[in-house]
């Protein structure tokens, strides 16, 4: 009875006694970036949690004609979207403005893993444990950290696997084709004029390019659904003689960056966990991996009255432009003196 545990998770009374002082006129109070960003890690990630329960509940009911939700779902609409996220966004402002504190060009908080350091810390420090060993990423485009953490529970119960969750603090532009270049191995990352990345100097934009920096380090690429689609021998035989194994998954972003799907987008996170799932299933089960690690290139903001995928950011330094063909609009003038950082993502 998804809607009925559901709607015990999350009402209207619940959720404003959740917010406490979260409401318009008193917003978030953290006296530190670090200390928002943990109680992200900790709270706060649940009301966006409980937000995507509650409209897969209320999806489930105007499905069969009722109209039980209705009323409450608009009152819901209202306290996540002017009690919540817009109260975080200010508070995570303070933190960002250039004119208050450094954290915008130092991208850095104590404690807190970065983004781009992701190779070093989650693979290679596996791979120099001894010879044998192979490592297997999963990389789930727009997989945030919310649905991460329900994830992990779902690995921890239903599956019987140990599995544990963590956080990086993610790369600024926080957009596809910069999160994916800092997941791979690399010393240096470069953003150019027209907007390509490279990695050490090489693209990685297409699944070939991925694969060729890879091989630097007996790696190689494959998407989920190819690497799930293979039988057992099948598989064994495409891993063989490598130590990485990057496997790529897109249900998040490919629904919710188009104007014609985005109102799918919860469905598309609710797919998404089992895909993942079943993948990580497979690699144990059949490919005898015994060490994956589950991480995104970036998160996502969704709600169901306002348009949160504008692409055109307005920063210091930052310009919006129509000349770009990827979809992603923006240019930069001013460079900070590293790759920033901005939000955090997950890592299982």
């Amino acid at each position: 009875m998804l809607l009925c545990h559901q709607l015990r998770v999350l009402d209207k009374t619940r959720l404003q006694r959740k917010l406490g002082t979260v409401g318009p006129s008193d917003g978030f109070r953290f006296d530190t970036a670090l200390a928002m960003y943990r109680a992200y890690e900790t709270e706060l990630y649940k009301f966006d949690q409980v937000y995507r329960y509650f409209c897969e509940a209320a999806d489930l009911a105007e499905s069969q004609n009722w109209d039980v939700l209705k009323e409450l779902r608009e009152q819901i609409e209202a306290v996540y979207v002017h009690g919540y996220i817009t109260n975080q966004a200010l508070a995570w402002g303070q933190f960002v403005d250039p004119s208050g504190t450094d954290l915008l060009h130092h991208c850095q908080l104590d404690q807190v893993p970065n983004q781009h350091e992701f190779y070093q810390r989650h693979v290679k420090a596996r791979l120099d444990e001894a010879e044998n060993r192979r490592v297997f990423v999963v990389i789930s485009d727009a997989f945030r950290y919310e649905a991460a953490q329900e994830f992990t529970q779902m690995l921890n119960g239903t599956y019987r696997f140990e599995a544990d969750l963590t956080s990086q603090f993610g790369v600024l532009l926080s957009y596809t084709a910069l999160g994916m270049a800092s997941l791979l191995p690399h010393q240096v990352l470069e953003y150019k004029n027209n907007g390509t990345i490279l990695v050490d100097g090489k693209p990685a934009a297409s699944l070939d390019q991925r694969n060729a920096i890879l091989s630097t380090v007996d790696g190689v690429a494959i998407r989920f659904d190819e690497l799930v689609a293979m039988k057992k021998e099948q598989g064994r035989e495409f891993i063989s003689g490598k130590r990485v194994v990057y496997v790529y998954h897109n249900r998040v972003d490919a629904i919710g960056d188009s104007a014609s799907t985005k109102a799918n987008t919860f469905q598309a996170v609710r797919e998404a966990i089992t895909e993942i799932a079943d993948t990580v299933r497979y690699i144990i089960n059949s490919l005898n991996g015994n060490y994956v690690v589950v991480t995104a290139d970036h998160g996502f903001l969704f709600t169901e009255t306002i348009d949160l995928s504008y692409r055109c950011l307005i920063w210091p330094g930052l310009s919006p432009t129509s000349d770009s063909t990827s979809g992603e609009k923006f240019s930069i003038s001013v460079k900070p003196s590293s790759v920033s950082a901005a939000r955090s993502s997950e890592t299982i």
